[in-house]
């Protein structure tokens, strides 16, 4: 069997600030709002549903049989783990972007993950073209897995708009430029 690799853009730096400010760095195991057990900067421990709290089945199993991890361990399961996602936003969008519009959407999946992208409004809309109006979509994404409306999410999602929209201005010269 052949490999093929997917050539992805160099992951901007903003993207990385982005992930690394909004999931904060936990050197001891935790449960997210999904109640999945997560380490580092948002790294999922296990999928297992045996591993997995929700609320109202009783005692949660202790995050703490994951062992503690140290920043150096963090560090190298973003950079490991972020051109992943970096790649399903190359995959998923067609249209061209700018290094903030790229930055965003790694984070933005990175945060609620390629299928979550696949299927939003969001790359709907950056694929028709639409690219402004696509960054009022992140606006959307301010819900848990409960559904409950979290300020932390909606912080994050301005401040992922707010680089999304950063040099769009340049993305819509240089398709008029094209045009004439």
């Amino acid at each position: 069997m052949i490999a093929v690799r997917i050539a992805i853009r160099p992951i901007p730096e903003a993207a990385l600030r982005l992930i690394k400010r909004w999931e904060g760095l936990r050197l001891r195991p935790y449960y997210d709002t999904a109640g999945i057990p997560t380490i580092g900067y948002g790294h999922v421990l296990s999928w297992r549903p045996e591993d997995r709290w929700r609320k109202g089945r009783g005692r949660r199993p202790p995050a703490r049989r994951f062992p503690a991890i140290t920043e150096a361990q963090a560090v190298a399961w973003l950079e490991e783990e972020v051109p992943r996602y970096a790649a399903f936003v190359g995959t998923l969008i067609a249209a061209p972007m700018t290094d903030g519009m790229y930055a965003a959407l790694v984070s933005f999946t990175y945060n609620v993950g390629p299928t979550n992208l696949r299927h939003s409004t969001l790359r709907r809309m950056l694929n028709r073209g639409e690219a402004v109006d696509a960054g009022e979509q992140f606006l959307r994404w301010v819900y848990d897995a409960r559904r409950n409306k979290l300020a932390g999410l909606l912080a994050r999602r301005r401040d992922e708009r707010a680089v999304y929209l950063s040099g769009i201005h340049l993305l819509n010269q240089e398709s008029h430029a094209m045009n004439q």
